[in-house]
């Protein structure tokens, strides 16, 4: 099947820039928002002493934060499904053999890059186990109440059946964790296509689309093509 290589390789590094850009202005909203919960929350309990004298302020303060990290989490993941279903649509329409397939499930993902690219992304990428974690964190969120079901337990690494029921606690520290894997699976799946097209001055494009579309992304996200994971 004919291409245009040219258009095709924009396109990919295009989804690439625009997502990886949604991400990092998530990573910078939920610093931001949490550090302004601090401090709100500190200066209403001094104003309001007597009010909240009951209850301590870090147990507010927690609430609060885990309200909007649960938020974010599932935010992110969505964020990350668009962009393998914008990703795939362009690999499809250039491939025929980039079939529909169930992209968006991280399981079922993996087995179609086995299929595919004939690669194991658990050996591949260095956070797959912690990524595999962030994903089903968030399906508890979403349809568990964020509490350790069933699922979460069959999927996650070293999950014991004793810790059903359990509350999923979010962090500061975890959240950054987990948008750092996100964006080295972004990395990863760029990587491996160029491997797979045998793109050439892919890091040209990406530099001159990170420049004229002003993304802001740090050129060394792009530079080097390697399989660590993202520093953030």
């Amino acid at each position: 099947m004919t291409i245009n290589i040219d258009e095709f390789k924009i396109k990919l590094s295009q989804i690439y820039l625009s997502h990886f850009r949604i991400i990092l202005d998530i990573k910078d909203f939920i610093i931001n928002t949490v550090l302004a919960i601090r401090n709100f929350e500190k200066t209403r309990i001094r104003s309001e002493k007597s009010r909240y004298i009951r209850y301590p302020l870090e147990k507010i303060i927690q609430l609060d934060e885990n309200l909007v990290l649960e938020m974010t989490h599932v935010k992110i993941f969505s964020v990350y499904e668009k962009f393998l279903n914008s990703y795939f649509y362009e690999m499809k329409k250039e491939n025929k053999k980039f079939r529909d397939g169930y992209l968006t499930n991280i399981n079922a993902f993996s087995k179609y890059l086995e299929d595919i690219f004939h690669l194991n992304i658990k050996y591949g990428l260095d956070c797959w186990n912690e990524l595999i974690e962030n994903y089903y964190r968030r399906n508890a969120f979403v349809h568990n109440r964020g509490k350790i079901g069933k699922e979460y337990i069959k999927k996650v690494k070293n999950c014991s059946p004793k810790e059903r029921g359990k509350k999923l606690k979010m962090n500061l520290k975890y959240m950054k964790e987990c948008i750092s894997n996100i964006l080295s699976f972004f990395h990863y799946i760029l990587e491996q296509t160029i491997y797979f097209f045998n793109l050439e001055n892919m890091e040209q494009i990406l530099s001159g689309l990170n420049d004229e579309r002003q993304y802001d992304i740090n050129p060394s996200f792009f530079s080097r093509f390697s399989l660590s994971k993202a520093v953030i």
